[in-house]
């Protein structure tokens, strides 16, 4: 995929990447550059309510534990 830098030095994660490694809005890249390439690395994902591990892919960035409390609602 081929994506512009703005102005202010931006550029858009396609949805669908964002989607695969459960990115949501304000999470944490870590930026490095290695060999002229520019490589991005999420944060570890963690669940937006306990701050438990996420599996990966998740739709909703909620660890399975806070998924079966919210069903129990």
């Amino acid at each position: 995929m081929k994506r512009k830098i703005d102005n202010l030095g931006r550029i858009v994660v396609p949805v669908s990447i964002r989607k695969e490694l459960s990115l949501y809005d304000g999470a944490s890249l870590f930026v490095e550059l290695r060999n002229g390439s520019i490589i991005l690395t999420p944060e570890s994902a963690c669940c937006r309510l306990c701050g438990g591990n996420i599996l990966s892919g998740s739709k909703i960035p909620i660890c399975k534990s806070c998924e079966k409390e919210i069903k129990q609602l």
